[in-house]
């Protein structure tokens, strides 16, 4: 795995890497842990690859302020967290 290049990024690695049921986002009363978390980055991101987007594309983002059930059921259609 390549370093991290903030402090940040190194504690959420460890963290992520070492406890996946660890509570990554609360919003609306919902949590989701690393594990889920990181699951839905990479489906979005092979979205992203699907769509075309390459490599260090710029990619732009318009969404609300929580990960609303439009959002959640885009990347995780079986309902599974």
């Amino acid at each position: 795995m390549p370093a991290p290049s903030t402090v940040g990024k190194a504690r959420r690695s460890r963290v992520g890497a070492t406890r996946p049921d660890k509570a990554a986002l609360i919003s609306s009363g919902s949590t989701i842990d690393f594990a889920t978390l990181n699951r839905r980055a990479n489906k979005a991101a092979n979205m992203l690859l699907n769509l075309g987007c390459e490599l260090h594309d710029r990619v732009a983002v318009m969404s609300f302020n929580f990960l609303g059930d439009h959002l959640r059921d885009r990347l995780d259609p079986s309902g599974a967290s």
